[in-house]
């Protein structure tokens, strides 16, 4: 089923926003023309996601010594242990095992929907 959380203006590109939906504490953040929902518990030890940070992290290259800034604003960063998470998939930097849960996000008519 798909909620209504905000209008498309409501929300500023490299912005995070936390809602809860059906007692579901989700946050949604918007990178550019893309929106992306993510759990907004950190699956770590229970801290929230939406007093946590956005940023980028550095990608592993080929060569020898380089390092990369990249996925700037698509990594969202655990308040409490710091725990980064890739908003895109859900999927830790550090560990694997520890995964956000992610929500389909709709844009239509200028309203952003997120299907629960």
């Amino acid at each position: 089923m798909k909620q209504l959380v905000c209008k498309v203006d409501e929300l500023a590109s490299g912005e995070m926003k936390s809602f809860e939906i059906r007692n579901r504490k989700i946050v949604l953040v918007r990178n550019g023309d893309e929106f992306h929902a993510v759990s907004g518990i950190c699956p770590h030890q229970a801290a929230l996601m939406g007093e946590g940070h956005l940023k980028g992290t550095t990608l592993t290259t080929s060569e020898v010594g380089h390092y990369c800034y990249g996925k700037d604003r698509q990594i969202i960063t655990c308040p409490w242990h710091h725990y980064e998470f890739d908003v895109t998939t859900g999927v830790s930097l550090f560990d694997s095992e520890y995964k956000l849960k992610t929500y389909n996000v709709e844009v239509t008519n200028d309203e952003v929907l997120i299907d629960i």
